[in-house]
């Protein structure tokens, strides 16, 4: 029991002198759009196939340290699929939503310009547009990069993002008997659904 309270005071102390190390602690939101690629992999096998689909969304970020950042985030993406049966092709539309925190690493620059790495955890809601079909919600990570202008006054800043959505998708036990829509109905798989999205930051 005092082990466990001493870890667990060393790692509050840790985390006080973390944040008092900061000198320039900047806050901002980032409303962001882009497009998403979903990856259908194992709906292509069905007949199905999934078009690109618009994402818009926000961040909240906070600069906890020189070149680190936490953010929250959400994007929403309707995007419509393709169904091909017996020769016909139906259109479904599906709604799908990505909500996580992330970790941001911005590398030293002298210039307006700044490189960063990202990378989070959250989850992914994707809704299909049909009343007898149930929405399903998956664990997501993702990671990715991207670049950063900050404008000369720092009261803005202009970034583009590319990320990788990577869906911990649960197939169905019993395919005929499925209420609940999946991405990956044949079996348990990891899916990538590509984000490429840009963004002005508005600091704080």
């Amino acid at each position: 029991m005092r082990l466990r309270y001493g870890l667990l005071s060393t790692a509050v102390v840790a985390l006080l002198a973390f944040a008092a190390d900061a000198r320039a602690q900047t806050g901002y939101v980032e409303p962001f759009a882009g497009v998403l690629i979903v990856d259908d992999g194992e709906l292509d096998e069905l007949g199905v196939s999934v078009d690109p689909g618009l994402l818009i969304g926000g961040v909240l970020g906070y600069a906890l340290r020189p070149n680190w950042e936490v953010a929250a985030a959400y994007g929403y993406s309707g995007v419509t699929a393709s169904i091909e049966e017996f020769g016909v092709v139906e259109e479904a539309d599906a709604a799908v939503h990505v909500y996580f925190g992330a970790v941001n690493y911005l590398f030293p620059s002298s210039g307006p310009l700044t490189f960063l790495v990202t990378g989070g955890l959250g989850g992914i809601t994707i809704s299909p547009d049909e009343d007898e079909v149930d929405s399903s919600s998956d664990l997501l990570a993702n990671f990715g990069g991207g670049l950063r202008w900050t404008s000369s006054g720092g009261r803005f800043a202009l970034q583009a993002t590319a990320r990788d959505h990577v869906q911990f998708c649960q197939g169905f036990e019993d395919l005929e008997d499925a209420s609940t829509f999946s991405a990956c109905p044949l079996d348990d798989t990891t899916l990538h659904h590509i984000e490429v999205s840009g963004g002005v930051l508005i600091l704080f």
